[in-house]
């Protein structure tokens, strides 16, 4: 009777074991989902940081008083961001300034393309 007893318990305790393996294996493969998906938004969110750092750096050279359109000095922005610069004349109240409105495009390691722009209006005496 109690060989009996004791192959139950036996019995009872694999069950339990292979459905905590399974509980934590589950739980394993959700914790590593959300890793993944952290780092994921973690990286799109420094390129899309970098873009607008870059964007508002240039636009501070503009206010500063370099020539609409120029790049900044090598090596100051990282080479995954490209910037692009437009100036079109202000309207109604804005006379006398133009909307400059500069671009940055930063690459992610997939290729994909992050944009971010920066607008101001800067007074049209500016060089262009």
């Amino acid at each position: 009777m109690q060989n009996l007893r004791h192959r139950k318990r036996r019995g009872s305790f694999l069950i339990e074991g292979a459905a905590a393996i399974a509980i934590l294996t589950v739980l394993v493969a959700l914790a590593m989902s959300a890793t993944l998906q952290f780092a994921k938004v973690q990286g799109h969110y420094h390129h899309r940081l970098a873009a607008s750092w870059a964007a508002e750096a240039q636009m501070e050279r503009y206010i500063a008083g370099a020539i609409i359109d120029s790049l900044p000095p090598e090596g100051v922005i990282a080479d995954n961001i490209s910037l692009s610069t437009s100036a079109e004349p202000g309207k109604g109240q804005w006379e006398g300034f133009d909307l400059v409105i500069v671009t940055a495009r930063a690459k992610n390691r997939r290729g994909k393309s992050i944009t971010e722009s920066v607008r101001c209006y800067l007074p049209s005496g500016i060089e262009k």
